[in-house]
């Protein structure tokens, strides 16, 4: 094979099929791709796809009943247990020493807790809008792969809208509380007991002014709402600590999980 611009021999070698095939001075040639896994740089398509072959012959994990004496060891159920049972933040990993100690306390055995995580979540009602029947039932009654994930997403999804709802309001109370009267709006208040020198010079940012008129009495002062503590200030905005997924939520989410791994 020549080079018909040259007539001298191709300065790169023609190839075809994803550089498998290859054509040199001696003819056709194929590749050997009996092992590739150290072609990733002449076949980088077919070393990916070998790669993510060996990734499906990877065994599953098999799932295995929960056991009281080791759900303290188990990273799912720590960030539950630590708030709910000692108090702490999920990730404040401080107290894991008494961790155990206070879930065999709590659940007692693992005959105890059966009930509570296969029990109780098989027998949680599903809506029939959720169901392929369209009738209600129970989730333990249902093992379609699709439709136990139609349900977890769901469920996951409702959480979602829950806690951003739950924000929402936390930030307005947290904004109400916090957003500090202007001068304006504390005279306001004051104008309200001008009647009476008791209540106005009651008030925390009220003085009685005997020299105005009527109505104009009760005059907001500056000076002694600084000294009392309630001067306008900016507004500061409150931390919110989100409500944290319960235990059992944590264990419907699992229970579906193993059901579709099932």
């Amino acid at each position: 094979m020549v080079d018909d611009a040259t007539g001298g021999n191709p300065t790169v070698q023609p190839s075809m099929g994803g550089n498998i095939f290859t054509v040199d001075s001696t003819g056709l040639k194929m590749d050997a791709l009996a092992d590739v896994t150290n072609k990733a740089q002449s076949h980088p398509f077919i070393h990916a796809h070998h790669k993510a072959t060996l990734q499906l012959n990877t065994p599953k994990t098999q799932f295995s009943e929960i056991k009281v004496e080791t759900l303290g060891q188990d990273p799912d159920f720590q960030a539950a247990a630590r708030y709910y049972l000692l108090g702490k933040n999920p990730t404040d990993s401080s107290g894991d020493a008494n961790l155990q100690s206070k879930i065999n306390a709590h659940y007692t055995n693992s005959v105890a807790l059966k009930p509570i995580v296969e029990t109780a979540v098989d027998s949680e009602t599903i809506p029939k809008e959720l169901t392929d029947n369209g009738t209600q039932q129970n989730l333990g009654s249902i093992t379609d792969a699709g439709q136990l994930l139609k349900i977890y997403l769901h469920y996951h999804n409702a959480n979602i809208a829950a806690l951003n709802n739950r924000i929402e309001k936390l930030q307005e109370e947290s904004t109400k509380i916090q957003t500090p009267k202007t001068a304006e709006d504390k005279q306001k208040l004051c104008d309200k007991h001008h009647a009476s020198q008791t209540n106005c010079d009651a008030k925390d940012f009220c003085t009685y002014d005997k020299t105005e008129s009527t109505d104009k009495k009760c005059k907001y002062n500056a000076t002694k709402a600084t000294a009392n503590g309630a001067p306008v200030t900016k507004l500061k905005q409150a931390g919110i600590q989100l409500p944290q997924i319960g235990v059992q939520d944590t264990v419907k989410k699992r229970t579906v999980k193993r059901k579709m791994r099932d």
